[in-house]
C-alpha cells in the first residue's frame, strides 16, 4: 500500500503532484519544469522536516530545462539551510542578475510597442 498525501498545484491544467515517502519514491518523475518547481515547494513545505536536499534537486532540474531565473531564488534558500553559504549567494546574485535583465528586456519591448516575451 502506498501512502502519501497529494497537494494540489496552481496550474491552469490541475495537475497533482505526490509527496511522501513511499509515494514519491515509486511516483514516475515529472518533466515538466513547472511540475519540478511545485514539486519542490512541496518539499520545502514538508512536515515535520523540510527535505531541503531533495527540494534543491527538483529546483536544479527545472532551472536546467526551462532556463527560468526564478528556480533560482530557492535554490539559495535550500543551500542556506544545508550551510553551502557560498553557493546559497552566488544563486542569489544569479537570481538578481538574471531578474533585472528580464526586467530590462520587457521595459525595452514595451517601450517598442511589442508585448511581452
Amino acid at each position: 500500500m502506498v501512502t502519501g498525501r497529494f497537494v494540489r498545484v496552481g496550474w491552469p491544467q490541475s495537475r497533482r503532484v505526490v509527496v511522501g515517502t513511499a509515494a514519491a519514491a515509486e511516483s514516475p518523475a515529472p518533466k515538466d519544469p513547472r511540475a519540478l518547481f511545485e514539486a519542490g515547494v512541496n518539499y520545502l513545505h514538508e512536515k515535520p522536516e523540510p527535505r531541503y536536499e531533495d527540494a534543491l534537486q527538483l529546483f536544479r532540474a527545472s532551472y536546467a530545462q526551462s532556463g527560468n531565473f526564478r528556480p533560482l531564488l530557492p535554490m539559495g534558500v535550500c543551500e542556506l539551510h544545508l550551510e553551502r553559504d557560498s553557493d546559497a549567494i552566488a544563486h542569489f546574485q544569479q537570481y538578481l542578475a538574471e531578474g533585472a535583465r528580464r526586467s530590462h528586456l520587457i521595459c525595452a519591448l514595451r517601450r517598442n510597442g511589442t508585448s511581452r516575451p
